[in-house]
């Protein structure tokens, strides 16, 4: 992992500072948000180049430090944040975050980036509003973080189902991946002008093949651009709220199928298992219980599945066309799920700030998407897309230097 711009600029601060600053004087000179230093130092500590208090900020070791500054290809073990941040292929657990203003956390899965049927401009327009629901949201509360969770399946993956080669643009898992993280560098662009924007990315099941884990994968790729990315594993259990009201969900990707419920049986059925265990565990740390279960898997946009009085469940729509609809198999709705929290709002039901919390459902405009469902041009069109927006990503990791691109000999040579 190559080190953050904000990385170097507290660790040249600190070496001018003589070696130790306060918090608040990084702040001030910075101009990052207390919460981002949080998260910078977090980092930074974990790569055993800074340690510190409530207070103060300091070098471990200043040598090391001018070492790193001097040296931009420098490389530190990401695989001990990865051990630290994130429990591998287990339920990883984010405390509340504490904030002045408003925190959102957007839900993305079953973008199948890769397949011959993906809806680009579905997804785009679906982005688009997005952006235009979070400008809003800001002006009105004024939003303060961003998390962005890839609930598995952002890529088509390999050897899912029979003859699915013949419908992979590219039946490579890692160049599926490299597509997948340019249209998503594409949206970080527009969250980041909003607020600071973190991802956290979990396994589907179109992820994994043959050993290979392309959420992980993804996560990895996504950090190695300089986005503030986490692999999750298999589920994660986070709190929308904060700590005096607090929002606990269960999110993963889900399994099974049903032709007439977003959910299987099969999957609720161990649900309300695992929930019985999280929730004695909830009660033992003195947490709030799990309130929301939060999936994709079916395509299958829907939200606030009462379940009982106590849970529910939201669904995340796929962007991906159903080529089986003249076997009776209906296209189900697309779309994002968004979550925005304010500690000073308050309402009765989760669409009008329930303690705190707001849902929205975020879709694409409506003829954008019938077009797609009816373009009989829609394989080509993809097929076109993907080495037009791979080498729009090659210029862009270039103009960003993390792409070395040199003639050696007459020919074109290219260090990464």
């Amino acid at each position: 992992m190559h080190l953050k711009p904000s990385h170097r600029k507290i660790l040249s601060l600190l070496l001018e500072g003589g070696g130790k600053l306060t918090r608040e004087a990084i702040c001030d000179a910075t101009g990052y948000p207390r919460k981002s230093l949080r998260a910078r130092i977090s980092e930074l500590r974990k790569m055993g180049l800074v340690d510190g208090d409530r207070t103060y900020i300091w070098l471990i070791d200043e040598e090391k430090a001018r070492t790193v500054l001097l040296d931009e290809n420098v490389k530190v073990d990401s695989e001990a944040i990865y051990r630290s941040d994130v429990l591998l292929d287990s339920d990883a657990v984010i405390e509340h975050r504490p904030a002045d203003g408003a925190t959102a956390t957007i839900i993305i899965s079953d973008l199948h980036f890769g397949d011959e049927n993906v809806m680009l401009e579905t997804y785009k327009s679906t982005a688009n509003n997005l952006i235009q629901k979070l400008n809003e949201v800001n002006d009105e509360v004024g939003i303060e973080q961003i998390t962005v969770i890839l609930n598995g399946d952002i890529v088509a993956g390999r050897g899912i189902f029979r003859g699915q080669e013949a419908k992979n643009i590219f039946n490579k898992g890692n160049i599926q991946v490299l597509y997948a993280s340019a249209y998503i560098l594409d949206l970080h662009r527009e969250l980041s002008q909003i607020a600071p924007t973190q991802y956290f990315v979990i396994k589907g099941n179109h992820d994994t093949h043959k050993g290979d884990n392309y959420a992980w994968e993804l996560a990895d790729k996504l950090r190695s651009f300089g986005l503030d990315a986490y692999y999750a594993g298999h589920q994660l259990v986070m709190n929308l709220g904060d700590e005096e009201k607090q929002h606990w969900v269960l999110i993963e990707h889900g399994y099974g199928g049903s032709d007439y419920y977003p959910v299987s049986y099969d999957f609720l059925r161990n649900t309300w298992k695992k929930l019985n265990w999280l929730n004695r565990r909830q009660r033992e740390l003195g947490r709030k219980e799990i309130e929301r279960v939060i999936v994709g898997h079916s395509h299958w946009l829907v939200t606030n599945i009462r379940q009982d009085t106590y849970w529910a469940i939201d669904v995340s729509g796929g962007f991906q066309r159903n080529e089986r609809v003249e076997l009776g198999k209906n296209q189900r709705p697309a779309g994002f799920i968004l979550y925005v929290f304010d500690r000073n709002r308050d309402g009765l039901t989760i669409y009008d700030w329930k303690e705190g919390l707001r849902l929205y459902e975020i879709v694409s405009d409506e003829e954008v998407m019938l077009k797609e469902l009816f373009d009989p041009t829609l394989e080509l069109k993809n097929r076109m897309d993907a080495p037009r927006k791979l080498i729009e990503l090659y210029n862009y990791l270039v103009k960003k230097g993390l792409v070395k691109k040199e003639v050696v000999r007459g020919c074109l040579h290219t260090e990464q």
